[in-house]
């Protein structure tokens, strides 16, 4: 994690959320949940759920390949409910992607078009910086 994503203000939060999503990228391309995982705190539905459908992916011998998801647009927002420390609001793209080998692999449907979201991310700071607690589209 860089040294910016440990900042305890809104410029550290993006610099995380940059960092975080570069993680997902790359579990989602190598199956390796480690790097993502530690950047999630343990409680998180969004991250435990994005890890197991990962995890399916690599069982069934199948690979991604599409471009990454980029976020963009990261700004701040009240903190709701959630018991985060922090809570923005961000611009999610997820492109086009076909998962290969594609034989008997009924369950996971390529995405045909590129998707884009509006996303609340909520994050907690832990002794370490930023984790992401959860995200979900607005």
């Amino acid at each position: 994690m860089p040294d910016a994503a440990k900042r305890k203000d809104l410029e550290g939060q993006k610099a995380f959320i940059r960092y975080w999503i570069d993680t997902y990228n790359y579990m989602r391309e190598s199956g390796d949940p480690k790097p993502f995982l530690a950047a999630c705190d343990s409680n998180s539905k969004f991250c435990s759920g994005s890890a197991k459908v990962s995890a399916s992916v690599t069982k069934a011998g199948l690979w991604r390949v599409g471009d990454p998801i980029e976020i963009s647009s990261i700004k701040a927002q009240g903190v709701g409910d959630s018991g985060a420390d922090a809570s923005v609001i961000a611009q999610v793209v997820e492109p086009a992607y076909e998962y290969f080998p594609t034989p008997n692999a009924t369950d996971f449907s390529p995405r045909t078009s590129s998707q884009h979201h509006e996303v609340s991310i909520d994050l907690v700071l832990g002794e370490s910086g930023w984790k992401l607690l959860e995200m979900g589209e607005l």
